[in-house]
């Protein structure tokens, strides 16, 4: 395997257990899946996009220190070929953006 590319809702949206708190926890969801994806070999690191199921779960700060991967980014593992990560949800109701983010794209959008 070159590369492995993991797209995203990479756990169930509602993983809070079931009722009587025999279901998984987020945590022990995505450290099961993490857990599996570590066993591929690859010649590349694994490129993880942030997905909302994700982001019902974990803060994207926390995500991006489990998953290794900033949400925007730029990875070239073979000449010719560029990932580029961009963040979907970086202005969503699920989680709030830092104040001047939303700033920033309404200034943009202004200019424009």
């Amino acid at each position: 395997v070159s590369m492995v590319v993991q797209l995203g809702d990479i756990i169930d949206g509602k993983c809070a257990g079931d009722k009587d708190g025999k279901g998984r926890t987020a945590e022990e969801a995505l450290e099961a899946v993490l857990g599996r994806l570590r066993k591929i070999k690859s010649s590349k690191k694994t490129l993880h996009l942030i997905g909302n199921h994700e982001l019902y779960n974990f803060t994207r700060e926390a995500l991006e220190e489990r998953l290794g991967c900033p949400a925007f980014s730029v990875h070239r593992p073979v000449p010719g070929w560029a990932f580029i990560s961009l963040d979907p949800y970086d202005l969503s109701t699920i989680q709030p953006a830092p104040p001047h983010t939303a700033e920033e794209a309404f200034k943009y959008l202004e200019e424009r």
